[in-house]
């Protein structure tokens, strides 16, 4: 298949760029219409509509199926070795823990939704390699930075969300949008800011850049999810550390930082009581004050998070060389039926400590495969992203089942392997021409030598 763009003197904005396709290019155009079910959570949309359930896990499953067949990859090369890593630790998760579910009426559900996560993750593995053979990432990103936007800005919106779905029992004070889960808006919005500072680096279009950063900023403000806003604050620290690919971009990514981190002290100290906010959201920014400025972590600033965490250590240590099965740490008996909170910990729980070693090495392997990428732009989106999941399934058991959380885990995977890929066949080609304009320098001055051989020199003018 062909991914070159058409030579033109037009100059065309990134849309237009991106839509610039041959019939090869159904791979990607499939997969933006899986990451736009997905982020923006058609699923809840379709249940606030019409009350149906799960009615959009059709699409996605067959939008990520497309993905697969139409990416004209073997899933090995597309994978790369954290790809691998991905799946050995999934199959060896599920191997163990599911013979042992305790929860055999959960236990079919939980499993689809791990099998939905196989699937989804590896459509997107797949279509985001064939996408980083592209010269130019940079349109791509932009489209689908745009799709992490609209979901947050449907944050803005909750109010009227509430208003239409009212078969649906929403969280008070707390705006989630399309989400119905406040937190989960938080992630949304904190991944969509950390995609906007990978493409500040950049240099292009700042100001659509920045705009869409303000919105998840404020969007994650709104849902007062504790763990969104840390993920942003930590985000806005991880930058000042960060490279780019130009001077322009690296200037405006340490004034984006610093201003970012002058926003949230201001926020945390004098914002807090200058805004007029319900007793709840002052109680909840008030103790994401104490996380970031006192380091206080217990049980009151982390809505018990931690006594639920003590639980689940107690339970898992009944049992840590195999796990308890599947669905054993959503539900916990000795916690009145509440999950542990704690995405490594339920993996460590249902299916033994192996299993939490497979993922740490499963996500080394993808922070080196980001740290080593060539692509400043690629290299800081993917590292923005793997240090956001890694922060909130600190505090969720179900990070590894949410669609929008597969689609960045298996685009990224298959950025990094693609990009890689893209450099190692370009720097090959560098070499063949290379050797070929030896080679015809080399004949060129052979022919001038016989040529001076051959023909005679000049010959005397007569007397």
């Amino acid at each position: 298949m062909s991914f070159a763009h058409p030579q033109s003197h037009v100059q065309r904005t990134p849309l237009q760029r991106l839509f610039v396709w041959r019939w090869s290019n159904l791979n990607q155009i499939v997969f933006l219409f899986l990451s736009a079910t997905c982020i923006l959570n058609v699923n809840a949309i379709m249940i606030m509509l019409f009350g149906v359930q799960r009615s959009a896990s059709v699409l996605i499953l067959a939008f990520s199926v497309i993905c697969i067949f139409t990416a004209n990859v073997k899933p090995g090369k597309a994978l790369g070795r954290a790809g691998v890593a991905f799946f050995v630790f999934m199959g060896y998760f599920l191997v163990l823990a599911l013979p042992q579910s305790f929860d055999q009426r959960n236990m079919f559900m939980i499993f689809q939704l791990y099998i939905g996560t196989i699937i989804v993750v590896l459509g997107a593995s797949l279509a985001g390699w064939r996408i980083a053979q592209k010269e130019d990432l940079y349109p791509f990103l932009m489209v689908f930075y745009g799709i992490w936007i609209v979901a947050v800005l449907s944050i803005f919106f909750s109010d009227q969300i509430r208003e239409v779905a009212t078969n649906i029992s929403f969280s008070d004070n707390r705006d989630s949008g399309f989400f119905v889960n406040p937190n989960q808006a938080g992630y949304v919005a904190s991944i969509a800011f950390g995609i906007g500072f990978a493409l500040l680096g950049s240099g292009k279009r700042s100001f659509w850049v920045v705009l869409g950063m303000v919105i998840a900023a404020v969007g994650a403000l709104r849902t007062f999810s504790k763990m969104g806003i840390l993920a942003i604050v930590i985000v806005i620290l991880f930058q000042l550390f960060q490279t780019s690919n130009t001077k322009k971009g690296r200037i405006r990514i340490v004034l984006i930082s610093v201003l970012g981190a002058c926003a949230v002290y201001w926020l945390l100290t004098v914002g807090l009581y200058w805004l007029d906010l319900h007793g709840s959201q002052l109680h909840r920014l008030e103790e994401v004050r104490d996380i970031v400025l006192k380091q206080e972590i217990n049980d009151e600033t982390t809505t018990s998070r931690t006594f639920l965490f003590k639980v689940g250590v107690e339970k898992f240590l009944n049992s840590p060389l195999f796990g308890q099965g599947l669905g054993s740490f959503r539900r916990m008996k000795e916690a009145m039926g509440f999950g542990t909170h704690n995405t490594y910990l339920m993996i460590a729980g249902e299916g033994g400590i192996f299993a939490l070693l497979l993922m740490f090495a499963f996500q080394v392997r993808w922070g080196f495969a980001a740290l080593t990428c060539k692509d400043p732009v690629l290299r800081q989106f993917s590292l923005n992203y793997i240090l956001i999941f890694s922060i909130e399934c600190v505090s969720s058991h179900s990070m590894l089942n949410h669609r929008f959380q597969n689609i960045m885990i298996g685009l990224t995977i298959g950025l990094l392997a693609g990009r890689a890929s893209y450099h190692t066949r370009k720097t090959k080609e560098a070499q063949r021409r290379a050797v070929d304009a030896a080679a015809v320098d080399a004949a060129a001055v052979d022919a001038a030598a016989v040529d001076a051989a051959i023909l005679p020199g000049p010959q005397p003018l007569p007397a």
